[in-house]
């Protein structure tokens, strides 16, 4: 009988010492799968981090090339205005535009009489008589060339965002992506301030389709780990 007590006994301590190892090991997995998850989560924070770092620069960058262009302009807007050059004015975009290929096209839109007070003078010019002598200027690039012509207009309803909110506001914009040859382009829009005034503003659409290429580049993503780059009103521009 006092074996067979004992032999319980021992039965149910190795039992109890089965399921404190059991425990413990389970607690140790489950701390490992813990870490492991915390490391892997501040990975993939940094990461995106990282990301959303170098798209800032980029367009850093694209603000820095249109400051660059503003000063150009603004150099010419400091001599008298019956000194002022438009062949200098249109020559300065196009060269901007040449040397910048991430930039699909430029415009430089002043207010009548803004640059040089010379509108009417230029109504019948055969460059700018589309605009009626006023500088609309439109510059893009077409299988490597770089063309430039005159806008007819600047309405309200069309170019609220690209020339009139900038130009009452005195400060630039950013307009959401869009759509544009099989691209994804969105416009920075930059007001030209002279003298403390804004009398135009400058237009950069930039081809943001490259940005995909920094997103397909991150290894790892499958249906739980993925990158989303999304405007702040939720419209989706890239995805891996």
């Amino acid at each position: 009988m006092l074996k067979r007590i004992g032999f319980k006994l021992i039965l149910i301590q190795s039992l109890v010492l089965t399921i404190i190892f059991i425990g413990i090991a389970a607690f140790h997995a489950r701390s490992e799968y813990l870490s492991d998850f915390k490391s892997q989560e501040v990975l993939k924070i940094e990461e995106a981090k990282l990301l959303a770092k170098e798209i800032e620069l980029f367009y850093a960058s694209a603000d820095q090339l249109l400051a660059d262009l503003h000063a150009l302009i603004d150099a010419e807007l400091t001599l008298p205005p019956e000194e002022r050059s438009r062949d200098n004015l249109i020559k300065y975009v196009k060269t901007f535009l040449a040397k910048n290929p991430e930039i699909f096209s430029v415009a430089t839109f002043f207010e009548p009489n803004a640059f040089d007070g010379k509108d009417a003078e230029y109504a019948d010019d055969p460059f700018f008589k589309k605009s009626k002598g006023r500088i609309l200027l439109g510059t893009y690039r077409d299988n490597g060339e770089v063309f430039a012509g005159m806008l007819n207009e600047v309405s309200e309803e069309e170019f609220k965002e690209y020339y009139y909110d900038p130009l009452r506001e005195s400060r630039s914009f950013l307009t959401a992506p869009y759509d544009f040859d099989e691209d994804i382009v969105t416009t920075l829009a930059v007001p030209i301030i002279h003298n403390g005034k804004t009398i135009g503003v400058m237009n950069a659409d930039i081809n943001i389709s490259t940005l995909q290429k920094k997103i397909n580049s991150i290894v790892d993503t499958d249906a739980e780990n993925f990158k989303v780059l999304c405007t702040d009103s939720g419209i989706i521009v890239q995805i891996q």
